[in-house]
């Protein structure tokens, strides 16, 4: 299911919405340098090295949190940006089949937005 809106304020309401939360603004940064289809694993890689480097802090390298981490782009993250039409997940066989680059232009600006506004602090977090 796709979400579509059509008030621009509802539009800008539904993009802060997505990029609420740094998980899913490092899916944004990653997602342009990745090719599909992209295993669960791998994107999990490229998300914790996007948030690492996002806050200057060692990778989170460790299983557990890597496991955790998976779990969370499983569960909430990629399904989020799918529906809103970001991108195609297979859930079932863990791979991310497609990507809107035009959808993926759009939420990197509005990122680049929000950290020059905020520095990357949202109430999300």
């Amino acid at each position: 299911m796709r979400i579509i809106v059509t008030s621009p304020s509802l539009q800008r309401d539904a993009v802060y919405g997505l990029l609420g939360h740094r998980i899913r603004r490092a899916i944004v940064v990653t997602a342009r340098a990745q090719d599909v289809p992209t295993p669960l694993s791998e994107m999990t890689s490229a998300v914790a090295n996007a948030i690492a480097e996002q806050t200057q802090t060692a990778t989170p390298d460790g299983p557990m949190r890597l496991s955790r981490l998976e779990v969370q782009l499983h569960h909430t993250h990629l399904p989020k940006l799918e529906m809103a039409g970001v991108l195609t997940y297979d859930a079932d066989a863990q791979l991310v089949t497609e990507f809107d680059a035009d959808e993926l232009e759009l939420l990197s600006q509005a990122s680049d937005t929000l950290e020059a506004e905020f520095g990357g602090a949202t109430a999300a977090e």
